[in-house]
């Protein structure tokens, strides 16, 4: 297969998509409250005021928070073991073993 060969498919599917993403988010909200509904099982209307803080700052104060936790570090531990092992073992060695006769 050529690598300068086209694919149409793909390129469509992008074109549609970068199309398509700036009309939906103009379009979708995120609360019910943003189109004069009420939130799911209540029946009066709740306005909900949106947070003045900056989220990236909120984000950092978290994971601040998080590293100062032994359940952070016990967590990102055995994701990380299990990350290297999925990714060491079987990416490296399982697909080699199968291939060799």
């Amino acid at each position: 297969m050529s690598k300068s060969k086209v694919h149409y498919g793909s390129l469509t599917v992008a074109l549609i998509t970068l199309l398509i993403a700036p009309i939906a988010a103009l379009v979708l909200r995120n609360r019910p409250s943003d189109i004069g509904l009420p939130r799911y099982g209540e029946s009066d209307l709740h306005r909900v005021e949106g947070r003045e803080e900056n989220p990236a700052l909120r984000a950092l104060s978290a994971l601040q928070r998080g590293i100062r936790s032994r359940d952070f570090w016990l967590l990102a531990g055995t994701f990380f073991i299990c990350g290297a092992s999925t990714n060491g073992l079987i990416g490296t060695h399982l697909i080699p073993a199968c291939i060799d006769a």
